[in-house]
This record gives structure tokens, C-alpha cells and sequence, in this order.
């Protein structure tokens, strides 16, 4: 909102959770609460999916649920080649 994108990484996409008061309700909405005045450029990274062995509790893919929260893009690579990193 100052100039800045900051950058933050969620281990995994399962503690999304954690962070979605902030996410849904607050950066989510800032910019139509302002009447487009302010946006919040915040890029939020996480790994997701199964595969790596991690079990169940942290292999879900949730980019669906946060691709339906208004306000919010979700860029999710479509193949291993290409995947950031």
C-alpha cells in the first residue's frame, strides 16, 4: 500500500487458514472499501498437493477455495516445468 509488494510464504496451503482473517477481510477488501483508492499488491506463496509424503493434513490442494474469494487472483502452474523455483 506504500509502494511495496511484499512477499510471504506458507510452508504449506493447509495453514492458509491461519492467515484468512487477514487474507479474506482485510487485504482481500481494502480496495473496494476505499472506493479503489488503495490496493493492497501482496503476493502469497505456498506449496500445495500431494506426492511429497506429508500426509493428509498437509496435502490438500485449496486453490479453489481461495480462487472464490473476491478481490483475490490465484496463479497456480499448470505442470512441473512450470513451477517457480
Amino acid at each position: 500500500m506504500a509502494g511495496l509488494r511484499p512477499v510471504t510464504e506458507i510452508m504449506l496451503v493447509d495453514f492458509m487458514g491461519v492467515a484468512m482473517d487477514a487474507l479474506l477481510n482485510q487485504a482481500a477488501k481494502v480496495e473496494a472499501f476505499s472506493g479503489g483508492k488503495w490496493r493492497v499488491p501482496l503476493v502469497v506463496r505456498a506449496a500445495c498437493g500431494g506426492g511429497y509424503g506429508d500426509g493428509g493434513q498437509h496435502e490438500q490442494s485449496l486453490w479453489g477455495w481461495l480462487a472464490h474469494i473476491p478481490g483475490l487472483a490465484v496463479v497456480v502452474p499448470s505442470n512441473p516445468q512450470t513451477r517457480a523455483g
